[in-house]
């Protein structure tokens, strides 16, 4: 295929359908150049990719000026201290990670001979969950697979949902995602939502009315109570708003998406929150906060996600190790939740 016309197709509007005839070009691609460019895309950072790459920024950008003359497209934007994909480069990232994945299962599909996984699995997890499981599960993973590097993303379900549609994590623990037909959802255990409250010595600092709370409280105790939650597109605020509408409670709302953040207004007296047990477990062994059962009860559930595509062995190795994991906090009731079991996920 000449190169001219690969040119012309990736200029054209319809990038995504010509892009199937890139991959016969990419055999003549530097893949030293595609791994360039697809670290400086998703970290949108130059400087932050040359780093990971253990090469000079300047190394770096010539790498990536040579791709974008050999396609004969930009595929980068430089502005102010980061970059952005153009429409030609989020095409290319597109593919090359699956470029990148096909790479990776045919370099483990060879080592299996030898009876071990290697390679990169990525693992995302809400701030919670990888403060209950993170200790144990690296330490587990590393010293059973010390060939494969484990890459632990943390964010919100939010943020989550979207790595796994970009297809930029392996693995992924979630609550209560919508329906995402790229993605295949394995229900993990139940977690009863909490109202967090202040220690008592900081419930001065809350207004009058906010002060005094039933160890159990209603919904309609929420009333008037200075909450700090996260923004709507989180899945948590979307499940406290549905219970509140049905209890007919309004809600008066201040909005922090930093799960820390928002553990510390309410340990500093700003006001409450609710969440899992297990998100605040710490603090409330601290008693810095308190974690009251809420009346109706409110829960969700935590599943596993993974990409619907062949899982890498050492991907596959890291579902079974966090299956095995969270059966043994919940077990040893280091985890507030209900095991579900296999059969009863659908």
């Amino acid at each position: 295929m000449r190169k001219s016309y690969l040119r012309n197709q990736l200029s054209h509007n319809g990038l995504y359908k010509h892009l199937k005839y890139a991959e016969i070009a990419w055999v003549k691609m530097d893949i030293p150049r595609l791994k360039a460019f697809m670290l400086a895309s998703r970290l949108g950072s130059m400087s932050r990719a040359a780093a990971e790459l253990r090469i000079a920024q300047p190394a770096l950008s010539r790498q990536i000026r040579k791709l974008e003359q050999e396609l004969g497209v930009p595929l980068l934007v430089r502005e102010g201290r980061g970059v952005r994909k153009t429409e030609a480069g989020e095409a290319l990232a597109l593919r090359g990670e699956a470029l990148f994945r096909n790479l990776q299962e045919t370099i483990e599909a060879v080592q299996a001979h030898a009876g071990r996984p290697s390679g990169t699995v990525t693992l995302a997890l809400p701030p919670g969950a990888g403060k209950t499981l993170g200790p144990q599960l690296i330490t587990r993973y590393r010293h059973r697979f010390p060939s494969v590097t484990l890459r632990i993303r943390s964010a919100l379900s939010g943020s989550i949902r979207d790595w796994l549609t970009r297809n930029e994590v392996d693995v992924a623990l979630i609550h209560d995602p919508p329906r995402m037909p790229e993605v295949e959802i394995q229900p993990l255990l139940e977690e009863a939502q909490y109202l967090i409250a202040p220690a008592q010595a900081m419930l001065d600092s809350l207004p009058r009315h906010a002060r005094k709370l039933p160890r159990e409280p209603r919904w309609s105790d929420l009333a008037g109570l200075p909450l700090i939650l996260p923004s709507r597109p989180h899945g948590l605020r979307q499940l406290i708003e549905d219970a509140a509408a049905r209890e007919r409670v309004d809600l008066q709302v201040t909005e922090v998406d930093n799960l820390e953040l928002i553990k510390t207004l309410v340990e500093s007296g700003v006001g409450y929150s609710v969440m899992a047990y297990n998100a605040a477990q710490e603090e409330v062994r601290r008693r810095v906060l308190r974690a009251l059962p809420l009346s109706p009860a409110l829960s969700w559930q935590l599943v596993l996600a993974t990409p619907r595509r062949q899982p890498t062995r050492a991907a596959a190795e890291l579902i079974r190790m966090l299956e095995t994991l969270v059966a043994e906090l919940i077990g040893q009731g280091l985890w507030r939740g209900s095991l579900i079991e296999r059969g009863e996920r659908g």
